[in-house]
Protein backbone atom coordinates (compact mmCIF):
# COMPACT_ATOMS: atom_id res chain seq x y z
CA UNK A 1 0.00 0.00 0.00
CA UNK A 2 1.66 3.21 -0.77
CA UNK A 3 0.51 6.73 -0.89
CA UNK A 4 2.74 8.51 -3.67
CA UNK A 5 2.98 12.50 -4.53
CA UNK A 6 5.57 13.69 -6.79
CA UNK A 7 5.37 16.85 -8.81
CA UNK A 8 7.38 18.05 -11.65
CA UNK A 9 7.95 22.20 -11.83
CA UNK A 10 4.91 24.11 -13.49
CA UNK A 11 4.65 23.98 -17.24
CA UNK A 12 7.70 21.12 -17.54
CA UNK A 13 6.66 18.31 -19.33
CA UNK A 14 4.99 15.23 -17.95
CA UNK A 15 7.96 12.52 -16.60
CA UNK A 16 7.37 8.78 -16.93
CA UNK A 17 7.18 8.69 -13.28
CA UNK A 18 4.85 11.75 -12.29
CA UNK A 19 2.66 10.89 -9.26
CA UNK A 20 1.07 13.50 -8.12
CA UNK A 21 -3.22 13.13 -7.60
CA UNK A 22 -3.97 15.50 -10.86
CA UNK A 23 -1.32 14.63 -13.37
CA UNK A 24 1.39 16.71 -14.41
CA UNK A 25 -1.44 20.09 -14.01
CA UNK A 26 -0.10 22.18 -11.19
CA UNK A 27 -2.38 22.22 -9.03
CA UNK A 28 -0.58 23.75 -5.62
CA UNK A 29 -2.64 22.78 -2.42
CA UNK A 30 -5.14 20.51 -4.05
CA UNK A 31 -2.09 17.88 -4.29
CA UNK A 32 -1.96 17.48 -0.91
CA UNK A 33 -2.44 13.94 0.65
CA UNK A 34 -4.44 13.97 3.97
CA UNK A 35 -6.81 12.23 6.16
CA UNK A 36 -6.43 8.69 5.08
CA UNK A 37 -6.66 5.51 7.43
CA UNK A 38 -5.08 2.43 6.55
CA UNK A 39 -6.34 -0.70 8.04
CA UNK A 40 -5.86 -4.73 8.81
CA UNK A 41 -3.26 -5.24 6.02
CA UNK A 42 -1.50 -8.37 6.12
CA UNK A 43 0.96 -9.06 3.65
CA UNK A 44 4.28 -9.79 2.77
CA UNK A 45 7.23 -7.71 0.28
CA UNK A 46 10.44 -8.53 -0.67
CA UNK A 47 12.86 -6.91 -3.24
CA UNK A 48 13.73 -4.44 -1.36
CA UNK A 49 10.17 -3.14 -0.63
CA UNK A 50 8.01 -2.11 1.65
CA UNK A 51 3.97 -3.35 2.93
CA UNK A 52 2.99 0.21 3.30
CA UNK A 53 4.92 3.57 2.09
CA UNK A 54 4.13 7.29 2.81
CA UNK A 55 6.36 9.41 0.26
CA UNK A 56 5.91 12.92 -0.72
CA UNK A 57 8.06 15.27 -2.00
CA UNK A 58 8.30 18.68 -4.18
CA UNK A 59 6.49 21.05 -2.17
CA UNK A 60 3.57 18.42 -1.63
CA UNK A 61 2.16 17.73 1.97
CA UNK A 62 0.95 14.70 3.46
CA UNK A 63 -0.60 14.87 7.02
CA UNK A 64 -3.48 13.01 9.42
CA UNK A 65 -2.71 9.80 7.78
CA UNK A 66 -3.86 6.74 10.49
CA UNK A 67 -1.81 3.51 10.00
CA UNK A 68 -3.57 0.69 12.04
CA UNK A 69 -3.25 -3.05 12.09
CA UNK A 70 -0.13 -4.00 9.93
CA UNK A 71 1.21 -7.55 9.38
CA UNK A 72 4.28 -9.05 7.97
CA UNK A 73 3.42 -12.65 7.12
CA UNK A 74 6.46 -13.99 5.58
CA UNK A 75 7.53 -17.55 7.49
CA UNK A 76 10.19 -19.79 7.45
CA UNK A 77 12.61 -19.44 4.52
CA UNK A 78 10.44 -17.12 2.79
CA UNK A 79 11.70 -13.37 2.30
CA UNK A 80 10.96 -10.68 4.31
CA UNK A 81 10.38 -7.14 3.43
CA UNK A 82 12.99 -4.70 3.53
CA UNK A 83 10.95 -2.34 5.94
CA UNK A 84 7.13 -3.19 7.40
CA UNK A 85 6.44 0.94 7.68
CA UNK A 86 8.76 3.20 5.34
CA UNK A 87 8.26 6.53 5.81
CA UNK A 88 9.97 9.01 3.40
CA UNK A 89 12.36 7.99 0.71
CA UNK A 90 16.04 9.23 -0.22
CA UNK A 91 15.31 9.57 -3.74
CA UNK A 92 12.57 10.25 -6.03
CA UNK A 93 11.96 13.97 -5.72
CA UNK A 94 11.59 15.98 -9.01
CA UNK A 95 11.99 19.65 -8.01
CA UNK A 96 13.39 19.39 -4.10
CA UNK A 97 13.51 17.02 -1.10
CA UNK A 98 10.50 17.41 1.25
CA UNK A 99 11.24 19.98 4.19
CA UNK A 100 10.35 19.54 7.83
CA UNK A 101 6.30 20.21 8.44
CA UNK A 102 5.26 18.71 4.76
CA UNK A 103 4.86 14.98 6.44
CA UNK A 104 2.98 15.37 10.22
CA UNK A 105 0.34 13.80 11.89
CA UNK A 106 1.08 10.23 11.08
CA UNK A 107 -0.18 8.02 13.17
CA UNK A 108 0.75 4.02 13.33
CA UNK A 109 -0.08 1.68 15.68
CA UNK A 110 -0.15 -2.27 15.59
CA UNK A 111 2.36 -3.36 13.46
CA UNK A 112 4.03 -6.67 13.75
CA UNK A 113 7.22 -7.78 11.51
CA UNK A 114 8.76 -11.31 11.19
CA UNK A 115 12.08 -9.94 10.03
CA UNK A 116 11.84 -7.04 8.20
CA UNK A 117 13.00 -3.36 9.68
CA UNK A 118 9.71 -2.37 11.39
CA UNK A 119 10.33 1.25 10.75
CA UNK A 120 12.15 3.45 8.32
CA UNK A 121 11.66 6.81 8.56
CA UNK A 122 13.75 9.00 5.70
CA UNK A 123 11.90 12.10 5.15
CA UNK A 124 11.57 14.82 8.40
CA UNK A 125 8.96 14.03 10.33
CA UNK A 126 6.60 15.77 12.92
CA UNK A 127 3.50 15.94 15.16
CA UNK A 128 3.30 12.13 14.73
CA UNK A 129 3.38 8.75 17.03
CA UNK A 130 4.16 5.29 16.96
CA UNK A 131 2.84 2.45 19.13
CA UNK A 132 1.84 -0.89 19.77
CA UNK A 133 5.25 -2.33 17.70
CA UNK A 134 5.25 -6.26 17.86
CA UNK A 135 9.54 -6.79 17.09
CA UNK A 136 11.13 -10.68 17.67
CA UNK A 137 14.28 -10.64 19.40
CA UNK A 138 16.84 -10.13 17.03
CA UNK A 139 14.90 -7.72 14.42
CA UNK A 140 16.18 -3.84 14.00
CA UNK A 141 13.17 -1.94 14.81
CA UNK A 142 13.77 1.24 13.43
CA UNK A 143 15.56 2.95 11.25
CA UNK A 144 15.64 6.88 11.54
CA UNK A 145 17.60 9.07 8.98
CA UNK A 146 15.56 12.26 8.85
CA UNK A 147 14.83 15.14 11.16
CA UNK A 148 12.24 14.23 13.77
CA UNK A 149 10.15 17.38 15.74
CA UNK A 150 7.68 16.39 18.09
CA UNK A 151 7.41 12.61 17.53
CA UNK A 152 6.71 9.33 20.05
CA UNK A 153 7.70 6.23 20.62
CA UNK A 154 5.38 4.30 22.83
CA UNK A 155 6.30 0.89 22.33
CA UNK A 156 9.33 -0.81 24.09
CA UNK A 157 10.67 -2.38 21.28
CA UNK A 158 11.28 0.92 19.33
CA UNK A 159 13.27 1.82 22.40
CA UNK A 160 13.07 4.78 24.69
CA UNK A 161 12.15 7.88 22.99
CA UNK A 162 14.29 6.87 19.98
CA UNK A 163 16.77 5.21 21.99
CA UNK A 164 16.99 2.93 19.29
CA UNK A 165 17.44 5.69 16.48
CA UNK A 166 19.74 4.86 13.90
CA UNK A 167 21.53 6.52 11.28
CA UNK A 168 23.82 5.47 8.37
CA UNK A 169 27.11 7.00 6.97
CA UNK A 170 26.73 7.72 3.44
CA UNK A 171 29.42 8.87 1.03
CA UNK A 172 29.45 11.95 -0.69
CA UNK A 173 31.33 14.10 -3.33
CA UNK A 174 31.26 17.78 -2.39
CA UNK A 175 29.68 19.71 -5.79
CA UNK A 176 30.86 23.07 -5.87
CA UNK A 177 32.00 24.68 -9.43
CA UNK A 178 34.22 26.49 -7.63
CA UNK A 179 36.38 23.90 -5.70
CA UNK A 180 39.11 22.24 -8.00
CA UNK A 181 39.55 19.24 -7.00
CA UNK A 182 37.46 15.77 -5.65
CA UNK A 183 36.41 16.35 -1.85
CA UNK A 184 34.35 13.69 -0.47
CA UNK A 185 32.41 13.93 2.92
CA UNK A 186 30.18 11.37 5.17
CA UNK A 187 26.75 12.27 6.07
CA UNK A 188 23.50 10.61 6.84
CA UNK A 189 21.89 12.94 3.62
CA UNK A 190 24.27 15.37 1.19
CA UNK A 191 24.38 19.17 2.35
CA UNK A 192 22.12 20.09 -0.80
CA UNK A 193 19.02 18.97 0.87
CA UNK A 194 18.99 21.24 3.75
CA UNK A 195 17.19 20.96 6.92
CA UNK A 196 15.26 23.11 9.33
CA UNK A 197 17.66 22.60 11.88
CA UNK A 198 19.39 24.95 14.82
CA UNK A 199 22.88 23.72 14.87
CA UNK A 200 25.13 21.87 12.45
CA UNK A 201 28.18 20.46 13.33
CA UNK A 202 31.42 19.76 11.12
CA UNK A 203 33.24 16.85 12.18
CA UNK A 204 37.21 16.67 11.52
CA UNK A 205 38.55 12.71 11.50
CA UNK A 206 41.37 11.83 13.16
CA UNK A 207 44.79 10.55 11.76
CA UNK A 208 43.39 7.32 10.49
CA UNK A 209 41.11 9.27 8.10
CA UNK A 210 37.43 8.14 8.71
CA UNK A 211 34.89 8.39 10.98
CA UNK A 212 33.09 4.59 9.89
CA UNK A 213 31.99 3.90 13.59
CA UNK A 214 31.69 7.40 14.93
CA UNK A 215 29.39 9.29 13.22
CA UNK A 216 26.73 7.04 13.22
CA UNK A 217 27.28 7.35 16.93
CA UNK A 218 27.44 10.86 16.91
CA UNK A 219 24.72 11.35 14.94
CA UNK A 220 22.45 9.04 17.60
CA UNK A 221 23.36 10.72 20.35
CA UNK A 222 22.88 14.29 19.41
CA UNK A 223 19.13 12.68 18.40
CA UNK A 224 18.57 11.60 21.78
CA UNK A 225 19.63 14.62 23.36
CA UNK A 226 17.00 16.95 21.27
CA UNK A 227 14.56 13.87 22.44
CA UNK A 228 12.37 15.19 19.44
CA UNK A 229 11.64 18.49 20.80
CA UNK A 230 13.92 20.23 17.63
CA UNK A 231 15.65 18.86 14.44
CA UNK A 232 18.08 16.58 14.98
CA UNK A 233 21.74 18.78 14.07
CA UNK A 234 23.01 17.86 10.70
CA UNK A 235 26.58 16.35 10.76
CA UNK A 236 28.94 16.45 7.72
CA UNK A 237 32.17 14.88 8.51
CA UNK A 238 34.79 16.02 5.42
CA UNK A 239 37.60 13.63 4.63
CA UNK A 240 41.29 14.84 4.42
CA UNK A 241 42.62 11.20 3.01
CA UNK A 242 46.49 10.62 2.92
CA UNK A 243 48.12 7.54 0.67
CA UNK A 244 48.25 5.55 3.64
CA UNK A 245 44.84 5.70 4.51
CA UNK A 246 43.70 5.10 0.98
CA UNK A 247 45.26 1.86 1.31
CA UNK A 248 44.35 1.03 4.37
CA UNK A 249 40.47 1.95 5.22
CA UNK A 250 38.09 0.08 3.39
CA UNK A 251 36.30 0.93 -0.03
CA UNK A 252 38.74 3.86 -0.46
CA UNK A 253 40.43 4.40 -3.83
CA UNK A 254 43.33 6.60 -5.04
CA UNK A 255 41.18 7.69 -7.69
CA UNK A 256 42.13 11.18 -8.73
CA UNK A 257 40.73 12.54 -5.29
CA UNK A 258 42.32 15.25 -3.56
CA UNK A 259 45.03 13.83 -1.36
CA UNK A 260 47.38 15.30 1.23
CA UNK A 261 50.38 14.86 3.59
CA UNK A 262 52.76 13.22 0.22
CA UNK A 263 55.48 14.87 1.91
CA UNK A 264 55.02 13.00 5.18
CA UNK A 265 54.86 9.58 3.78
CA UNK A 266 57.65 7.13 4.88
CA UNK A 267 58.88 8.96 8.04
CA UNK A 268 59.69 8.18 11.01
CA UNK A 269 56.98 9.51 13.55
CA UNK A 270 59.33 12.01 15.10
CA UNK A 271 60.33 13.33 11.53
CA UNK A 272 57.91 15.81 10.00
CA UNK A 273 56.91 16.60 6.60
CA UNK A 274 55.63 20.14 5.10
CA UNK A 275 53.61 21.96 6.69
CA UNK A 276 52.42 23.01 2.90
CA UNK A 277 50.69 19.69 2.35
CA UNK A 278 49.40 18.90 5.87
CA UNK A 279 45.87 18.90 6.28
CA UNK A 280 46.06 19.30 10.50
CA UNK A 281 47.29 22.79 9.20
CA UNK A 282 45.76 23.79 6.62
CA UNK A 283 47.88 22.72 3.74
CA UNK A 284 46.99 22.26 0.15
CA UNK A 285 46.12 19.21 -1.58
CA UNK A 286 49.48 17.66 -3.32
CA UNK A 287 49.86 19.45 -6.37
CA UNK A 288 47.09 22.12 -6.24
CA UNK A 289 46.47 25.48 -4.07
CA UNK A 290 43.00 24.26 -2.69
CA UNK A 291 43.68 23.60 0.85
CA UNK A 292 42.20 21.46 3.39
CA UNK A 293 40.65 25.08 5.50
CA UNK A 294 39.25 25.93 1.92
CA UNK A 295 37.12 23.41 2.17
CA UNK A 296 36.08 23.98 5.31
CA UNK A 297 35.52 27.61 3.92
CA UNK A 298 32.79 25.68 1.08
CA UNK A 299 30.95 23.64 3.61
CA UNK A 300 30.32 27.19 5.69
CA UNK A 301 29.06 28.81 2.81
CA UNK A 302 27.17 26.23 2.08
CA UNK A 303 25.40 26.27 5.24
CA UNK A 304 25.31 29.73 5.82
CA UNK A 305 22.75 29.50 2.71
CA UNK A 306 19.55 30.27 4.14
CA UNK A 307 17.01 28.58 1.26
CA UNK A 308 18.58 25.53 2.66
CA UNK A 309 19.32 26.10 6.67
CA UNK A 310 16.95 28.52 7.38
CA UNK A 311 16.65 28.07 10.98
CA UNK A 312 20.60 27.53 11.39
CA UNK A 313 21.54 29.50 14.80
CA UNK A 314 25.12 27.69 15.49
CA UNK A 315 27.76 26.01 13.34
CA UNK A 316 30.25 23.20 15.61
CA UNK A 317 33.99 22.55 14.27
CA UNK A 318 34.68 20.07 16.36
CA UNK A 319 37.75 17.27 15.84
CA UNK A 320 39.15 14.34 17.88
CA UNK A 321 43.07 13.46 17.83
CA UNK A 322 44.40 14.88 14.73
CA UNK A 323 40.90 16.47 14.22
CA UNK A 324 41.42 18.34 16.89
CA UNK A 325 44.83 19.82 15.71
CA UNK A 326 43.00 20.77 12.60
CA UNK A 327 40.17 22.79 14.46
CA UNK A 328 42.34 24.61 16.85
CA UNK A 329 44.23 25.73 14.00
CA UNK A 330 41.37 26.45 11.80
CA UNK A 331 40.53 28.76 14.68
CA UNK A 332 43.67 30.83 14.31
CA UNK A 333 43.59 31.50 10.91
CA UNK A 334 40.65 30.27 9.28
CA UNK A 335 38.29 33.11 7.32
CA UNK A 336 35.37 31.15 9.78
CA UNK A 337 32.57 33.26 7.26
CA UNK A 338 29.09 32.23 8.37
CA UNK A 339 25.87 33.75 7.63
CA UNK A 340 24.61 36.91 9.48
CA UNK A 341 22.83 35.81 13.09
CA UNK A 342 24.71 32.11 13.05
CA UNK A 343 27.26 31.69 15.59
CA UNK A 344 30.88 29.70 14.66
CA UNK A 345 32.01 27.69 17.80
CA UNK A 346 35.65 25.24 18.05
CA UNK A 347 35.95 22.31 19.78
CA UNK A 348 39.07 20.97 19.80
CA UNK A 349 39.24 17.32 21.68
CA UNK A 350 42.36 15.05 22.54
CA UNK A 351 44.66 17.12 19.88
CA UNK A 352 48.23 15.40 20.58
CA UNK A 353 49.72 19.28 20.01
CA UNK A 354 47.98 22.67 20.77
CA UNK A 355 48.62 25.36 18.88
CA UNK A 356 51.16 28.39 20.84
CA UNK A 357 51.74 31.75 19.92
CA UNK A 358 55.46 31.06 19.66
CA UNK A 359 56.97 32.99 16.52
CA UNK A 360 60.08 30.86 16.47
CA UNK A 361 58.29 27.14 16.35
CA UNK A 362 57.43 25.53 13.16
CA UNK A 363 53.94 25.76 12.37
CA UNK A 364 52.46 22.47 13.92
CA UNK A 365 53.68 24.08 17.37
CA UNK A 366 54.08 27.48 16.57
CA UNK A 367 53.91 30.39 14.13
CA UNK A 368 56.68 29.88 12.03
CA UNK A 369 56.31 28.34 8.41
CA UNK A 370 52.51 28.49 7.90
CA UNK A 371 51.00 27.12 4.90
CA UNK A 372 49.57 29.27 1.30
CA UNK A 373 46.38 29.36 2.94
CA UNK A 374 47.44 32.14 5.74
CA UNK A 375 49.24 34.06 3.06
CA UNK A 376 48.44 38.11 4.22
CA UNK A 377 47.83 36.89 7.69
CA UNK A 378 50.33 38.90 10.52
CA UNK A 379 50.60 37.72 13.67
CA UNK A 380 48.69 40.01 14.95
CA UNK A 381 45.28 38.87 12.84
CA UNK A 382 46.06 35.77 14.22
CA UNK A 383 46.57 36.81 17.74
CA UNK A 384 42.96 38.57 17.04
CA UNK A 385 41.38 35.52 16.10
CA UNK A 386 41.97 33.82 18.81
CA UNK A 387 40.86 36.26 21.21
CA UNK A 388 37.66 36.61 19.11
CA UNK A 389 36.93 32.92 18.63
CA UNK A 390 35.08 30.97 21.00
CA UNK A 391 37.37 27.57 21.12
Amino acid sequence: VALTALRDAPGVKATRCGMQIGGNEYRGEKDNIYNVTIRNIRSRSFGGHSIIRLLCCDGIKMHHIKIDGVEEIAAGNEKRSKSVIRIGDAHYSRTRAPRMGEMHNIEVKNVKTSGGTALVVNAPLCDSSFSKFVVPKGVRATKIVAPLERVTFDSPELGDNKGDVQFERKRYIFNDAKVPVKVFYDASQTIEKGSDCRVAVILIHGWGGHVRTLLPIFNSALARRVAGVEVTPYVIAPMFPRRGTLKKNPGEADDGRAVWNDSWEGKANDIPGLASDDWRGGGDANGTSFSSYDYIDCILKRLSDKTLYPRLERIVLAGFSAGGQFAGRYAAIGKGNVSEGVKLDYIDMSPSTEFLFEKDDPWLYGLKGRPRYADGLTDDDIMKNLCSRRV
